[in-house]
């Protein structure tokens, strides 16, 4: 069962990943909800880290290095997560997903994961990768059929490239060494475009930390889970069991994020994006009405402003 067959009617909650972080984020959560302060606290407490200052003190250039932007764009999430699951502005999503780190604020979303145990998990990814010789980089290709889909899986395979993400029917990312990534670009042109990322992400470039991430997950605390069904973001299919989620994280290290699944043809889904989720609600063009889509961010203001429709279950 995909996440589109199984949340058609229903609400899903989403988490973005690395790139949507911004200096400033989290602060107009952090400022006026408490629950959204309690998570800056204890993140920071459980890793020894100020991770406001992280968020809102830092350059552009060192919230962007993976070390630093994976922490900050997880904790905004999981601050905007608890803002909604305070329960004064909305029900419960049916199901949770995340884009690539995203999948770790989704865990803790659907109670497989602490806080205290996923800010430290994310700590070790961010760590891991950002630790990767950066001998890689990550192209973004417009795709409007599927000749032209299959024109870009055929040159990744050419061109000794990944599949990173498939972001919908719009969108492949392709990722690897930066000279292959230079030939993709060359042959598409203006269909596409080199993303702001230090490595290759989601590609063989990332094989010589898949042991230790996978180490890292096994030795980490989950449980069962009490929360929405998590939707696994290299299958799109809903978890069955813990050993269903903990796959799909060790997993999602290296295999393609596969967001075309998570969103599928959920054209009567409601979405809820937590965090600066901005890019994955424009991954919804065509797909979903756009005041069916409502963002919990920093602009975030209880019951005034939201859709009430898009709280249903």
């Amino acid at each position: 069962m995909t996440a589109a067959d199984a949340t058609r009617t229903s609400s899903i909650g989403l988490f973005p990943g690395q790139g949507s972080q911004f200096v400033g984020m989290g602060a107009g959560l952090a400022g006026r909800f408490a629950e959204a302060a309690a998570v800056f606290d204890e993140a920071s407490d459980a890793i020894d880290t100020d991770l406001r200052a992280l968020c809102w003190q830092s350059s552009a250039t060192e919230l962007a290095a993976t070390e630093n932007a994976q922490l900050a764009i997880v904790v905004c999430s999981v601050a905007a997560w608890r803002v909604w699951a305070a329960g004064r502005h909305g029900t419960e999503p049916a199901a949770v997903a995340g884009h690539s780190v995203g999948a770790l604020p989704a865990a803790m979303a659907s109670g497989h994961l602490t806080l205290r145990d996923g800010i430290r998990l994310v700590r070790t990814r961010a760590q891991l990768m950002g630790g990767v010789p950066r001998t890689g980089s990550m192209l973004a290709v417009s795709v409007t059929s599927d000749t032209m889909l299959q024109d870009v899986l055929a040159n990744a395979d050419r061109l000794s490239l990944d599949v990173a993400a498939r972001n919908g029917a719009r969108q492949v990312v392709l990722s690897g060494s930066i000279g292959g990534i230079e030939a993709a670009k060359a042959y598409f042109g203006a269909r596409s475009r080199t993303l702001d990322v230090s490595n290759g992400f989601h590609s063989r470039v990332m094989d010589p930390v898949v042991d230790a991430w996978s180490r890292a997950v096994a030795d980490t605390a989950f449980a069962d889970g009490d929360g929405p069904a998590y939707v696994a973001s290299t299958t799109g299919r809903m978890a069955s069991s813990t050993a269903d989620v903990t796959r799909d994280l060790i997993t999602g290290l290296r295999r393609t994020v596969r967001w075309d699944l998570v969103i599928g043809d959920a054209t009567r889904n409601r979405w809820i994006t937590f965090g600066p989720g901005g890019a994955l609600a424009r991954f919804g063009r065509g797909l979903i009405r756009a005041d069916d889509i409502t963002n919990v961010d920093d602009s975030f203001v209880a019951d005034s402003s939201v859709d009430r429709r898009a709280h249903a279950r």
